[in-house]
């Protein structure tokens, strides 16, 4: 539930985190969960829609990627949906 509500926190902020996977999740030593390693999101331009932002080719993990990032399409809050249904 922390790393849902981290995920929405930053999409509410307008950011795609864009590599979400085991790596970039932290816990505590109080079980407090931490989204870190934001080196390749991306906050879409005022002028993109959020489906078309950004379709530039960077640096992602194949196992938890969305079917678009793997086929270069744009990345979206529905990509990190897609990463954080496979991280659960």
């Amino acid at each position: 539930m922390q790393l849902a509500s981290a995920v929405g926190y930053v999409h509410s902020r307008g950011v795609v985190h864009r590599d979400l996977k085991p790596s970039n999740v932290l816990v505590s030593d109080d079980s407090q969960a931490h989204l870190i390693d934001f080196g390749i999101s991306i906050q879409p331009k005022v002028s993109e829609k959020p489906a078309h932002a950004a379709t530039q080719k960077r640096g992602l993990t194949p196992t938890c990627a969305s079917p678009e990032q793997l086929q270069g399409g744009a990345k979206t809050f529905a990509s990190d949906v897609y990463s954080l249904g496979v991280l659960f």
